[in-house]
């Protein structure tokens, strides 16, 4: 603890970056899983569609990263970060508008996930091109743990509002965003977080980024592993309802048990990897989600549920921060947005998953559809061998 606060003392940008974090999680947690009950609760869509408006914001985040990550090499990286924030403000209150509407719903999604994929893009590249190599790994810690406690509050917010009126979350939640904005605006950047140097051509990169087999496989396993960590804040929400009636609440008491083993556990796992083998470690996580996927298939009850989402966390930490620090500290300084975008891509598996997941619940039950799910880390553990 005493190395972060010496790293969060010397570079403020990595204390910008995990507050900005910690409300963007926070804001995407207290509304999208419980907006999903009330969709469900409300009989406004039925299940395969509710889980194409949650998941077309992951098709879009991750369809577009690289094109922003293009982009974001070439500007201001405060910039498209306040503008980003600042239009997610705006979509957040839309929402509200046209809660009845599948069509309209799935385009505001769709605009939420291009955005988030332009600020997350964006708080990374600032992050790493403001902080020592030495120091990275720590101030990437702090930054999930910022993500983690924002699960963690975003859904114990989202659990209480709900209880009287679902949608105002939503105002909340813009608000949020746009008092992120105006701390970004008011914000005086690093000189090295633009960067100067010319870009190279989208189709040069491209070529150049296609024979880095490491980012590639990354890309891919992460893909996989979003795809089945994905159900955790879409697919569970909706099948809580058919088991606990009081489902909005034990899902907010989950994820802070998510949270909590997230904030608690990630910097010394992520130590710990650093100085043994990176392969093992994703290999285990990847085990780990798969008996948890199993655990969820044979035990629909709170304490199937517990343990299973203690798995899932643990299995978390032993993949996904390892993988995205690893490319990024590898990618070259002119290239760090770009390299960012690629990776983006394997967050495909967060549309993947709902749309799976939704279609699971309607057409296979439950306990299929979990143990569809813990195939796909299975795989994950050949990608890393």
């Amino acid at each position: 603890m005493p190395k972060l606060l010496k790293v969060f003392t010397k570079h403020r940008s990595a204390w910008l970056i995990a507050i900005v974090v910690f409300f963007l999680r926070a804001g995407q947690f207290m509304t999208m899983p419980f907006f999903a009950i009330y969709l469900t609760k409300a009989h406004v869509l039925t299940a395969s569609q509710i889980g194409v408006v949650l998941g077309i914001a992951a098709l879009m985040m991750s369809g577009t990263g690289f094109i922003n990550g293009l982009f974001i090499d070439k500007n201001c990286f405060k910039k498209v970060l306040y503008w980003g924030l600042l239009l997610t403000a705006i979509c957040y209150v839309s929402f509200i508008f046209f809660v009845n509407y599948f069509l309209s719903l799935m385009i505001l999604n769709a605009c939420m996930g291009w955005l988030r994929s332009l600020m997350e893009i964006s708080a990374m590249s600032i992050l790493v091109s403001d902080v020592s190599a030495k120091e990275l790994s720590l101030a990437y810690s702090m930054r999930f743990i910022g993500a983690n406690l924002g699960v963690a509050i975003g859904p114990v917010i989202g659990a209480a509002m709900a209880m009287h009126n679902a949608l105002n979350i939503f105002i909340v939640a813009g608000l949020i965003n746009a008092f992120l904005a105006a701390i970004i605006y008011f914000y005086q950047v690093p000189p090295r977080s633009v960067n100067q140097a010319e870009p190279l051509k989208a189709l040069a990169n491209l070529k150049k980024i296609l024979k880095d087999k490491m980012l590639l496989n990354m890309t891919f396993i992460n893909f996989l592993l979003w795809t089945a960590y994905s159900q955790m804040d879409t697919t569970f929400p909706q099948y809580l309802t058919k088991y606990f009636e009081h489902s909005a609440i034990f899902f907010s008491q989950l994820m802070i048990v998510n949270a909590g083993i997230c904030v608690l556990f990630q910097t010394a796992i992520l130590r710990w990897a650093q100085r043994h083998s990176l392969k093992v470690f994703g290999m285990i996580g990847s085990a780990m989600f798969a008996s948890a996927f199993i655990l969820l298939a044979f035990n629909a009850n709170h304490l199937g549920f517990f343990i299973s989402i203690m798995i899932m966390s643990f299995a978390e930490l032993f993949t996904l921060p390892i993988n995205g620090l690893m490319v990024m500290t590898q990618a070259p300084k002119e290239s760090i947005a770009s390299y960012g975008g690629i990776l983006n891509l394997g967050l495909l598996g967060l549309f993947i998953g709902p749309t799976l997941g939704g279609l699971g619940l309607d057409f296979l039950g439950g306990t299929r559809l979990f143990l569809l799910m813990s195939i796909l880390p299975v795989y994950a553990i050949l990608r890393y061998r």
